[in-house]
């Protein structure tokens, strides 16, 4: 992370980090803050990605999020989607851009958020293609920073130091985020990554949502699962009008709204990405509900509720359980309650999400979509066969396995 102190003039201050020229605003004293850009994909689709968080004079603070084709490469309509979101101390979201896509074609993208008091980390979010002739979107996060000390990353332990209040957290969850009554799991998405307990992000992310009101919202809303980039094209045409999302208890009930806000940029110049660091590095509005009226009857949140559900790709049990296949999670970027396994009578069932991915060697119990034990699943322990190499693909493992 690169801390980079801005004393504004008239004349703009250029920072030179990794490659990447940043440009900073020249109308505040501000500090800005960024992670290191870090590339991603195949050689031929070589991307790089990076945040950053801006801090007022005020102490008022904003982030941002950036992704870029590293060639330079125009790339067409719904290639690149980027999210930038703000947290809070404790670790809840406080502002988010939701993710965008480009419209248009475009070489690199950037989402930042409106302004908070509370802000205090940033974490960048992105949707990219990762397979030169399909349609596969792969999700990738960054790491987040912070303007105090207490989010430092230390890469000697891969770890992160947190504040009081999610060390407790964690100490009161050790095995992971806790679930509710469906299955889902709910907590702050700044404990991913914390260690092989924490990773995948929660369905339900604390969140500060309109008029102050603490809850949760939906990781499937922020970020909806998108097959192809003609999904992603039309999902932005509809954004706007679908910028308010239900806010929700850790039971998945409606308690409020948490609307979208910010600004997006798609290019394909040096001089265009230019132009957006510099306005992002400019103060935006403090503004979170800009020219929406937020609903108020049970009709109007249910009608949230009723969107936001349809969101979940994942398929649903007479209780309202998600279940689907572990091989979609890394698309979908979050796990079901239930994971679809085969028995080991060939019978086709369900085990819980949380005990399949925290199993040890051992036997899962199977259920049935309404929660009936059908049978079990064995979990074996992973013997390396020769010439077997960290990294390798499960086709090729399966190769050596064969040779040998």
């Amino acid at each position: 992370m690169k801390k980079i102190a801005n004393t504004l003039s008239v004349v703009l201050v250029l920072v030179l980090c990794a490659g990447l020229s940043i440009s900073v605003s020249a109308k505040q004293t501000a500090i800005q803050y960024n992670t290191e850009p870090t590339s991603i994909g195949g050689i031929s689709q070589l991307k790089e990605k990076y945040s950053s968080l801006y801090v007022g004079e005020d102490s008022s603070a904003w982030a941002s999020a950036w992704l870029r084709d590293k060639a330079g490469n125009t790339l067409s309509a719904g290639s690149l989607g980027i999210e930038a979101r703000l947290y809070n101390a404790d670790g809840e979201i406080c502002a988010s851009t939701g993710m965008r896509y480009n419209t248009k074609p475009a070489s690199f993208v950037s989402a930042v958020t409106t302004v908070s008091s509370e802000g205090y980390c940033s974490f960048g979010h992105i949707r990219t293609i990762y397979y030169k002739d399909f349609d596969s979107f792969r999700v990738e996060n960054d790491k987040r920073l912070t303007a105090g000390d207490d989010f430092t990353y230390l890469p000697e332990s891969n770890s992160y130091k947190f504040p009081d209040k999610l060390l407790a957290v964690l100490k009161e969850n050790e095995n992971g985020y806790p679930v509710n009554s469906l299955g889902e799991t709910y907590g702050s998405a700044l404990l991913v990554g914390y260690n092989d307990n924490y990773t995948m992000p929660p369905v339900l992310l604390s969140a500060v949502g309109s008029n102050g009101v603490h809850g949760y919202v939906r990781e499937a809303d922020l970020s909806p699962y998108l097959a192809t980039k003609k999904d992603a094209v039309t999902y932005m045409s509809k954004l706007e009008k679908n910028r308010i999302l239900p806010l929700y208890d850790k039971d998945g009930n409606v308690i409020g709204t948490f609307v979208l806000d910010g600004s997006f940029t798609s290019g394909t110049t040096a001089k265009e990405l230019e132009s957006a660091q510099v306005a992002a590095a400019s103060k935006p509005g403090a503004q979170t509900s800009q020219n929406v009226k937020l609903p108020t009857t049970k009709a109007e949140l249910a009608k949230l509720a009723k969107r936001s559900q349809d969101n979940c790709p994942y398929q649903r049990n007479s209780k309202g359980e998600t279940y689907g296949s572990s091989a979609a999670i890394g698309s979908v970027g979050y796990a079901p309650a239930w994971v679809t396994v085969v028995s080991t009578d060939g019978d086709q069932g369900v085990v819980r999400a949380k005990d399949f991915f925290l199993a040890k060697p051992g036997i899962l119990p199977v259920y049935d979509l309404e929660g009936k034990v059908i049978g079990e699943f064995l979990i074996e322990e992973f013997v390396p066969p020769a010439g077997y190499k960290p990294g390798m693909s499960m086709e090729e493992v399966k190769a050596l396995g064969k040779d040998g």
